[in-house]
């Protein structure tokens, strides 16, 4: 909505809008771990957090579609460093609950992904089409996310990595992943997850677009 309200035509929401914060995904998350086993889990989730933080607050200065693809990239930087690094902190502090935890993180973010739209939508519908109001919503959770990070680590909880074995750089921790089978199947699984669920949302958004520019829409 916030596309077609800047001029984007179809072809450009579907084609890169829609796709620019998946890119850095694609880009940063498989590398994402390996970096945080050099540089600790705690540097990484801070520089996620900071993005997730200052990202909201960029699109109150959008005002043509490039821009909007160009604030979208940078946030999809949050999203690929977080849910990797935030994954292998929980395994590293819960050795001996991994399952548990896990899953308790993977629940939490598919709820909280199910409920972002709609509550987005809701601010919409209350604010009467004010998408910097949304934005400034978000930016707030964002802060509060990176606030609530900060006082983990300096609470005392240690996400420090284990130490990699001596030669294991990253491309040969990348190249033990891609070559091994469970973690090709367990990824390939999560991946198809990925692609279902960003199809779903383009194919929601592409539908109220035909619908609203409908001739009959107006009856």
């Amino acid at each position: 909505m916030l596309s077609k309200s800047l001029g984007a035509d179809a072809g450009l929401i579907g084609g890169l809008v829609m796709p620019a914060s998946t890119i850095p995904g694609i880009i940063v998350s498989l590398p994402a771990g390996s970096l945080s086993d050099i540089i600790r889990c705690k540097k990484v989730m801070y520089a996620s957090a900071f993005v997730l933080a200052s990202a909201p607050f960029l699109y109150l200065f959008v005002t043509s579609p490039w821009e909007l693809i160009a604030v979208r990239f940078y946030h999809g930087f949050a999203t690929a460093l977080f849910s990797t690094v935030a994954s292998a902190a929980v395994l590293d502090n819960f050795p001996g609950e991994k399952a548990a935890h896990i899953s308790f993180y993977s629940s939490s973010t598919i709820v909280g992904r199910g409920i972002a739209p709609f509550l987005g939508g809701a601010i919409l519908l209350l604010t009467i089409s004010n998408y910097d109001d949304v934005y400034w919503v978000v930016g707030l959770a964002g802060v509060s996310a990176l606030l609530v990070i900060v006082w983990v680590y300096h609470s005392g909880w240690d996400t420090a990595r284990k130490p990699i074995k001596k030669g294991m750089t990253i491309r040969l921790q990348i190249r033990s992943m891609i070559t091994n089978r469970r973690v090709l199947v367990a990824s390939s699984v999560e991946a198809a997850q990925y692609l279902t669920y960003g199809a779903f949302e383009a194919f929601i958004v592409f539908m109220h677009s035909i619908v609203a520019s409908a001739p009959f829409s107006s009856f």
